[in-house]
C-alpha cells in the first residue's frame, strides 16, 4: 500500500476529510432534487455537465476559471463517493497500486509512439478481456 509522504504537496488525509464533512454540511442543510435522486442518475448527469464545463475551460486555456470547474467535479465526485459509502483516499491509492501493476514501466520505454501506445493498449485490452480478465473479476 503507498503512504502520503510528509510534504509531497499541500494534500494529506486530514485536508481531504475536512472537504467532506464541509461538503456534508452544505449538502445536509440544503434539501435538493438530490434527495429525489434514488438511483444517483441526476447526480452523475450534473457530474458529466461539470466535466464538460471543465474540458472547454481547458480547451479555451483559461487558467482562472479551470481551478474553479475542478473544484466543482471533485465536490460531485465526493457526493457521489459518500452515496456509495467510499472512501476516496483508499479506492484511488488502491486504483494507483492497480495502474502500476497494468502498465508496468518498461512499456513506456523506448521508442513508441502516443499512437502505437494507445492501439498497443487497445489491443491487449481487447485480447485479454479488459479489466474482468486482469482483476479476475
Amino acid at each position: 500500500m503507498f503512504s502520503n509522504p510528509e510534504g509531497s504537496g499541500d494534500f494529506n488525509l486530514d485536508k481531504l476529510e475536512t472537504i467532506q464533512s464541509k461538503l456534508n454540511e452544505f449538502r445536509d442543510n440544503r434539501p435538493t432534487l438530490l434527495a429525489q435522486d434514488k438511483d444517483h442518475s441526476f447526480l452523475f448527469h450534473l457530474l458529466l455537465q461539470e466535466v464538460h464545463e471543465l474540458g472547454n475551460e481547458i480547451s479555451k486555456g483559461n487558467s482562472t476559471e479551470v481551478p474553479k470547474e475542478l473544484a466543482d467535479c471533485v465536490i460531485f465526485i465526493l457526493n457521489i463517493a459518500s452515496e456509495f459509502g467510499i472512501n476516496v483516499f483508499e479506492a484511488t491509492m488502491n486504483k494507483i497500486e492497480r495502474n502500476f501493476e497494468k502498465y508496468p514501466e518498461e512499456f513506456f520505454k523506448g521508442s513508441m509512439t502516443y499512437e502505437e501506445a494507445v492501439r498497443t493498449s487497445k489491443d491487449e485490452w481487447s485480447t485479454n478481456g479488459g479489466d474482468k480478465a486482469f482483476y479476475g473479476e
